[in-house]
């Protein structure tokens, strides 16, 4: 139910953040726990309006879930599809070797979605920091502290059989701002969005039955930081 919605409100934080970028160079994006590639697909999607992309880095912890990742790419790989790397990647024990190292201060945006609440809020930011140029950009999004609150986080992914459990942490939001400022980072846009379940949402079928007992619950935050250190 949760990826239904960052699927929903992502695209938008994408659009904001690509129409930002002025450099008619091509870009590269990193992101920060990848999971199955449900956003590296969006990626290679995009509209040819947009930014031109020459590489993503697709990082995530689990070796199964790059297994995914690299099929669905696969899938969608065309002659002018960027170049896409992926990597097992540890964001709390970073300090892995030179494929790693050689990504680290070349992305102008990165790219992490629903990991936030599964790390220390400075290990995060600090991880997204080391991956981008001065003055890149950080879109993040996570479960909300409203949801987290009532309900420990166990998402079960779009592919229906790849269920990811582990730690979580409920952050507000005012918590995650502070956080980024003393990385370095600064909030675009007005600050984080957040979003609740609707009954138009169930109408609409935007989620699932599931979604139900959610609603008038806010459920997930996002939003667009810049890397001024």
């Amino acid at each position: 139910m949760l990826q239904s919605i960052d699927d929903l409100l992502l695209p938008v934080l994408l659009e904001q953040a690509l129409s930002s970028i002025s450099s008619d160079s091509a870009i590269t994006i990193t992101e920060v726990g990848c999971g199955t590639g449900r956003n590296t697909s969006k990626l290679l999607s995009l509209p040819p309006s947009t930014v031109k992309i020459a590489e993503i880095n697709a990082l995530d912890l689990s070796p199964q879930m790059l297994d995914i990742a690299k099929s669905r790419y696969s899938s969608l790989i065309t002659q002018s599809a960027p170049n896409v790397s992926f990597h097992v990647f540890d964001a709390l024990a970073p300090d892995q070797g030179s494929d790693i190292d050689q990504l680290r201060g070349k992305a102008d945006i990165v790219l992490s979605t629903l990991v936030l609440e599964h790390l220390p809020v400075d290990a995060f930011f600090t991880t997204c920091a080391s991956f981008l140029k001065s003055s890149g950009l950080l879109i993040v999004t996570n479960m909300h502290a409203e949801m987290g609150k009532r309900s420990q986080a166990g998402f079960l992914d779009t592919d229906g059989d790849t269920k990811v459990q582990g730690e979580s942490h409920n952050y507000e939001t005012d918590e995650v701002i502070m956080a980024g400022r003393k990385a370095g980072f600064e909030i675009l846009d007005g600050g984080l969005t957040e979003r609740g379940i609707e009954e138009s949402d169930l109408q609409t079928r935007a989620v699932g039955e599931r979604g139900r007992k959610w609603v008038g619950c806010k459920v997930w935050f996002g939003g667009t930081f810049r890397y001024t250190d």
